[in-house]
C-alpha cells in the first residue's frame, strides 16, 4: 500500500509527501537535530523537531485540522533524540553550564555530558 510521511525532513507541510516503493529516504538528520538542540538550549530558540508521523493506505497530511484522524498512523520517536530532548528540558541551559556532573539528579551522566558539550560556545 500507499505510505505518506511528515516529519522534521519532509518537503511539503500542507500537502502529502509519499514514500515511494525502492527508493531509500532520510526522515532524521542527526547532526541538524543536534544544531537545533544546540540552537534551543543557548538562544532558547523553537524545540527541535523530532517526530516523524507515518500513515498507512491514505494521503497525509491533508489539512491541520485532521492531521490524526486517518486508520492506521504510526508516531515514530528516535529514542536517542527524545532522551536528549527531554532531559535539555528537565535540567535546563544555565545549569548545565554552571554546575558540574552530579547536579543533574535522574540524568544518565553521559547524557549530562553530551548536554554540556552542546551548550559549550
Amino acid at each position: 500500500g500507499r505510505v505518506y510521511w511528515n516529519g522534521p525532513l519532509a518537503p511539503h507541510r500542507d500537502w502529502p509527501n509519499k514514500l515511494e516503493r525502492e527508493k531509500t529516504y532520510k526522515l532524521l538528520d542527526t547532526q541538524q537535530f543536534l544544531q537545533q538542540l544546540r540552537r534551543y538550549l543557548s538562544q532558547g530558540q523553537p524545540a527541535p523537531q523530532y517526530q516523524i508521523h507515518l500513515c498507512f493506505g491514505e494521503e497525509y497530511p491533508t489539512s491541520a485540522s485532521h492531521h490524526f484522524q486517518k486508520l492506521i498512523m504510526a508516531h515514530v520517536e528516535p529514542v536517542f533524540a527524545r532522551e536528549l530532548f527531554h532531559h535539555a528540558q528537565r535540567i535546563g541551559p544555565t545549569l548545565l553550564r554552571d554546575c558540574p556532573q552530579p547536579c543533574a539528579p535522574g540524568a544518565p551522566g553521559h547524557l549530562v555530558h553530551v548536554l554540556q558539550q552542546l551548550c559549550q560556545p
